[in-house]
Formats: C-alpha cells, structure tokens, sequence
C-alpha cells in the first residue's frame, strides 16, 4: 500500500532569526576589526585581512561596510560604549573626600588597561584624518572621567548641578588622572601607574576638598 503524500508544506528546520545572524556577522566583523586596528593601525588594515580574520564573504563585508572609515568608525564608537559599559561606578559609603577617592581610584582602574590606551593611542594617530573619532576616544581618558566626577560631585551634594560642579571636575582629572594616562599613551608600565593612583589621588583629592571648603562649598556631608 502507497503511503499518502502528505500536502502540507514542510516547515524550515528552527535556527536563529535572520536578525540575530545578521548581528553576529556584524559583531564578528568589528572584533576582527578591532583587533587589526588596535595591532596594526588604520592604514595597514585591509579589507583582505578582514575577510580572512572575520571568515566572512568579500560581499557579505562590503555590504555592510561599504568603505574602511564607516567600519573604523562603527568599531570607535562600539569601544566607547562597551568602555562605558564596563565603568559600572559604585559609590563608596563615607566622607565626601573617601567616595572621591573611590571614584577616582575605580577610573584610573578602568582607563589604565591596554585595550583603552590602544583605542585612545590608534584614533590619536587618526585624528587629522578622523576628528570625530579622535574625539570620541578622548572620551575614555578625559571626557568620561570627568562626567563621572561631576556626577560624584552632584550626588555627594557638594553643587547643586553639573554646570557649577564641572569646572572643579575637570581640575581634578587634569592633575589626578589625566597626567596618568599621558604616561600611559607614551608606553608607560600600566600596572606601577595603577599603584601610583592609589598614592596620588588621596592627596590631590585633599587638596580639592580643601579648596572647596574655602570655597565655602559644604564638604562636611556624609554619604
């Protein structure tokens, strides 16, 4: 006996979603990316590498990047995200002047690393070619950490609102933080700068609180 053909029309084995696919190649393609940028520079990196290192198709890469300056932007501003990301700041329990430490000590942490400083040294070297970007990987070393200390600043109730309370942040980056990612840049050992935040920041972060005390900014308030 024939067995009856069915008529229903089969269904397509379960996968991932067209979407999700398409972010993974995407994904994919800005690691491999990252990773020959970082190593080699802007200039060096071809589309050839990538289409080696991302195991993808010429077509599937020029699709969606149809030139290099779309692609090494899209992996900026992915670094900058993914930095902003793992800057998960937890403010300390005490004194103004202690969760300032904390603060600072947490950024300098963060920043001080060679994927941060590889960023920040490859879109220097672009800046003439890329000023948005150069900005952009500005952002990790200075502009990040100073929004970060304007918002300790703020919630410690020390100013009333970012405007008043930027200035004095980014006097504070300037001597207790920026001067450490100069050093940094220039190929510094990162690790003896970490420990050398952690015996510069108390100091400096005394200093800013003696000014604002003169100021006659409240800093007796407890967290």
């Amino acid at each position: 006996m024939r067995t009856p053909v069915s008529s229903e029309i089969p269904r397509p084995g379960r996968g991932r979603p067209r979407a999700q696919r398409a972010h993974e190649v995407e994904q994919r393609i800005l690691e491999a990316a990252g990773e020959l940028f970082l190593a080699q520079g802007y200039p060096r990196t071809t589309y050839e590498q990538l289409v080696e290192k991302a195991n993808v198709s010429k077509t599937t890469l020029y699709t969606r990047f149809p030139v290099k300056s779309e692609l090494f932007g899209a992996f900026v501003r992915r670094s900058v995200a993914n930095f902003r990301a793992r800057v998960a700041i937890e403010f300390a329990v005490g004194t103004p002047e202690e969760c300032l430490i904390d603060l600072a000590v947490q950024l300098a942490d963060a920043t001080l690393t060679g994927p941060s400083m590889a960023l920040m040294r490859v879109t220097a070297a672009e800046a003439e070619s890329f000023p948005e970007l150069a900005r952009e990987g500005f952002r990790i070393g200075f502009n990040e950490s100073v929004k970060s200390i304007t918002s300790c600043l703020v919630g410690l109730a020390l100013f009333s609102n970012t405007e008043s309370a930027r200035p004095w942040a980014e006097r504070f980056v300037e001597t207790a933080l920026h001067p450490l990612y100069m050093h940094a840049l220039f190929g510094e050992e990162l690790g003896g700068l970490r420990a050398r935040a952690r015996h510069d920041i108390p100091q400096l972060a005394a200093i800013l609180m003696a000014e604002l005390a003169k100021d006659n900014v409240d800093t007796s308030h407890k967290n």
